[in-house]
């Protein structure tokens, strides 16, 4: 007897058309996948790359930087503590040896105070300053001669103004004044005028006030 029913292996063409199978992805779709990944890739990468170089170059910064204060210290160390070198073994003498070496020494013999004689003192004694020598003025003018009188001074005074005055070429004498304790320092005589009057202008020249004086 004839089945009119489909088998259960025939495909219904009706629903395979209005139910289409999906297409498969483009080339051009995984082309742009695969350039996506490898750039993602490449940029991972190099931050690895990246944080792997700054670490490497931390730790050798904390390295260099431990390496010069060690040295420091060590540097530090050596100049503050003297070192003490030994040249060779220290050779301690026994117990024996030692009371041998004291026995056998030498008496030291103290020496001798011998008695010092102070050397004498030397008072250094200053010289005393020398009085002026006092010129009495014993010279006498001659009477009725003219002379130029340049000072009337002490006795005490007369040598150190007679001094004075030969030093700039003025020949003085003195002779007694008003007083026992005074002196007159003249010039001359010089009997004419104008002899005299040329002596004033050479001590008023020399920085001497004079007048003229017969005796």
């Amino acid at each position: 007897m004839f089945n009119s029913s489909a088998p259960e292996n025939v495909v219904d063409i009706n629903s395979y058309l209005a139910n289409p199978l999906p297409s498969a992805p483009s080339q051009t779709a995984n082309s742009a996948q695969v350039e996506a990944s490898t750039v993602d890739l490449v940029q991972t990468n190099k931050r690895l790359v990246t944080i792997v170089m700054g670490m490497t170059l931390m730790i050798g910064l904390v390295a260099c930087i431990a390496y010069l204060a060690g040295r420091a210290m060590t540097i530090a160390r050596s100049n503050g503590s003297p070192q003490i070198r030994q040249s060779g073994p220290i050779v301690v003498d026994s117990p024996r040896v030692q009371e041998s070496r004291t026995l056998t020494r030498p008496q030291e013999t103290a020496p001798v105070a011998l008695p010092v004689t102070p050397a004498p003192l030397k008072v250094a004694v200053s010289a005393l300053p020398a009085k002026p020598a006092v010129t009495l003025g014993s010279e006498v003018p001659t009477p009725g001669k003219w002379y130029v009188q340049v000072g009337h001074v002490e006795a005490t005074q007369l040598s150190t103004f007679r001094n004075a005055l030969e030093a700039k070429g003025f020949k003085t004498f003195a002779t007694s004044g008003e007083t026992a304790d005074t002196r007159r320092v003249l010039l001359g005589p010089l009997q004419d005028d104008d002899s005299r009057r040329a002596m004033q202008q050479n001590l008023r020249a020399a920085g001497y006030e004079s007048f003229q004086r017969r005796f």
